[in-house]
């Protein structure tokens, strides 16, 4: 569900740096910097190089662009790369076209290529075609010489774009359920297509106030509240969107505009509101105004200061006239130079200092799993160790990346203690659980009973200030674990040489329509795989038909070795309409890259004990 071109160019920095977070991050600081860079020009390009200088200067140093520039997410590839693009198209594209003048294909294929590029960075990428289309309307409608003269330039780009889009996007047609994280984010839109108009005007509220009111309220993407700008610098960028407004008919302003307002579309669209992350394609845009604004600033102070406030008479001593000019010409540098002062103080104390020690960013930016790992590599005496988690499957498996990111160890097993248990029946077992605010790694009722009959409690680490970072456990005899295990129902089932299903119960065996069955089975791994697994419970209703079910495995197969045993606890529900009967359990394991099941008993699952539902 994630575009690659990210990754691919992460996999050549981890390659060239070494597995690190430096090599992982090293793409986001580069695109960073391109940002910066491509402010400038484009500034430049459309306004004044004051303009220019004051959009880079704001964005080397404010909290929305400096914060996606030093993580190793996919984001700030997107704003980098369509910055160049569109410098490139200005070039391409110049506002007045001198004739005789070549036709700039060279631009145009690398400014197509760019755009169908940035959609392989981020889904806030697909509004690209919405400003390409209005841009040219726009020019249809204001600049019609210009886009005669210059149509099969165009025409050129936008193939070139096309081409390299195309395999993406021929992908995801033929693939729809490829899309998992457009779905997961879509609230705004899945209520649009019922008709519910109201969740998009307050998300459209929320888009213009993020500016100067109040910003996302994740943790993960910001201080939640904090809006992207302070008061000051809020009015500078209203200044330059106004500025822009009437000056409407110069192509370049009106494709700025245009693209700070496609680039906001993705937040009415998706869910959280006023989120900094979806918005990402207007960030150039949005400081681009700001410089704008300084630039329109600082020139009409200039012009309503009476001309002999800087210079004096032309009888007075000449040391005082050049001193008055030098006066005159430094009043740019002295705004631009307290506007940026202001914004990297409040991002220095926002996200050096109240983001950066949060604990909810602790969790979520895996401060918490880099210790695990420190911890692991300086106690090389402990052979046997289990990492509890909440992301360590398949289709979430970000812990472990983090860990292996932090740590050498590889031995170390992955678990989510709110489903699953791990242990060696042979010997000891040490267990890591970092510490999560506000929702900890918990145990459910079957883990925590299991658990804490066997487990000690060995370190509590903290912060120096006291704030809880991960404790440490050890379960040194795992009999009672394996006894209970195979405590369980007797059938006993071995699953493609791989895993042998050594037990299992399910609870209760007698039930009412929407009461919860809860499956535990008990395994044992027999042969080390790196392939991933998921496990599926299916509830049959007394007519062989599928009811309920539930898929998922709590335990990073990947890391289990041979000897292990689990318990994994899965729970469907009865519907509320279900009829008295038979209904039967039947559990499997599948492939989740390939949907096959993996073979057992000459079929692909087994049934367990059939729940009767009473009325």
């Amino acid at each position: 569900g994630e575009e690659p071109l990210n990754q691919y160019l992460q996999a050549v920095t981890l390659t060239a740096f070494g597995w690190n977070d430096l090599a992982l991050r090293f793409p986001s600081v580069a695109f960073g910097l391109v940002e910066v860079a491509a402010l400038y020009a484009l500034g430049r390009c459309a306004w004044s190089r004051r303009a220019g200088l004051a959009a880079a200067a704001l964005c080397a140093v404010s909290f929305w662009p400096i914060f996606y520039s030093r993580l190793g997410l996919r984001l700030i590839a997107l704003p980098a790369i369509v910055a160049v693009a569109v410098w490139i198209l200005w070039q391409t594209f110049p506002s007045s076209v001198p004739r005789g003048r070549g036709r700039g294909w060279g631009g145009a294929c690398m400014a197509g290529t760019l755009l169908g590029s940035a959609i392989y960075t981020y889904p806030a990428a697909r509004m690209l075609p919405l400003w390409m289309f209005g841009y040219l309307i726009y020019l249809a409608a204001f600049h019609r010489a210009q886009l005669r003269q210059r149509a099969w330039t165009l025409v050129l780009l936008i193939v070139v774009a096309g081409l390299i889009a195309a395999p993406l996007v021929g992908y995801l047609v033929a693939h729809p359920q490829a899309e998992n994280r457009v779905e997961q984010v879509s609230g705004p839109l899945d209520a649009l297509r019922q008709g519910n108009l109201a969740p998009l005007g307050n998300y459209a509220l929320a888009a213009i106030g993020m500016f100067a009111f109040r910003g996302g309220s994740e943790w993960l993407y910001n201080v939640p509240g904090r809006s992207i700008f302070d008061p000051l610098t809020v009015c500078v960028f209203l200044s330059g969107i106004l500025i822009a407004l009437k000056r409407w008919r110069e192509s370049r302003t009106a494709s700025v505009l245009l693209w700070l307002g496609v680039g906001l579309v993705p937040i009415l669209l998706s869910w959280p509101p006023a989120s900094t992350s979806h918005a990402i394609l207007a960030q150039p845009a949005a400081y681009l105004l700001v410089g704008l604004g300084v630039d329109a600033f600082v020139s009409f102070i200039v012009s309503i200061r009476p001309r002999r406030w800087f210079q004096r008479s032309h009888s007075g001593p000449p040391g005082e006239v050049a001193r008055d000019g030098r006066l005159q010409s430094a009043l740019p540098v002295i705004v631009i130079a307290i506007l940026v002062a202001l914004n990297a103080g409040l991002t220095v104390r926002d996200y050096f200092g109240v983001w950066n020690g949060a604990d909810p960013v602790r969790w979520e930016h895996q401060a918490t799993v880099t210790a695990l790992g420190r911890y692991a590599d300086a106690h090389p005496e402990l052979r046997d160790m289990a990492f509890a988690g909440t992301a360590v499957d398949y289709y979430n498996p970000w812990m472990k990346v983090g860990l292996s990111l932090t740590s050498r160890r590889t031995d170390g097993r992955w678990f989510n203690p709110a489903r699953a248990l791990v242990w060696n029946p042979s010997g000891p077992m040490t267990y890591l659980v970092p510490f999560r605010d506000p929702n900890p790694v918990t145990f459910n009722q079957v883990t925590r009973e299991m658990f804490w009959s066997s487990a000690t409690l060995t370190l509590d680490a903290r912060l120096a200030d006291g704030r809880p970072l991960f404790t440490a456990y050890e379960i040194r005899e795992a009999s009672a674990l394996h006894v209970q295990a195979s405590a369980g129902g007797s059938r006993t089932c071995d699953f493609g040489a791989r895993w042998v299903l050594i037990g299992y119960q399910v609870r209760p065996t007698e039930a009412r329509p929407g009461d919860s069955i809860r499956v535990l089975t008990y395994w044992r791994v027999t042969r080390a795989d790196d392939s991933p697994l998921v496990m599926f419970t299916h509830l049959l209703g007394p007519d062989g038909k599928l009811i309920a079910q539930e898929d998922r495995l709590d335990v990073a197969p990947e890391t289990l070795h041979v000897g292990d045993e689990f318990v994994q606890t899965h729970r469907v529900v009865l519907p509320g309409d279900a009829q008295a009967g038979t209904y039967r359990v039947r559990i499997g394991l599948y492939s989740p890259v390939t949907s096959v099941r993996v073979p057992v008993a000459g079929g692909d699952s087994v049934e367990l004990t059939p729940v009767q539902v009473v009325q």
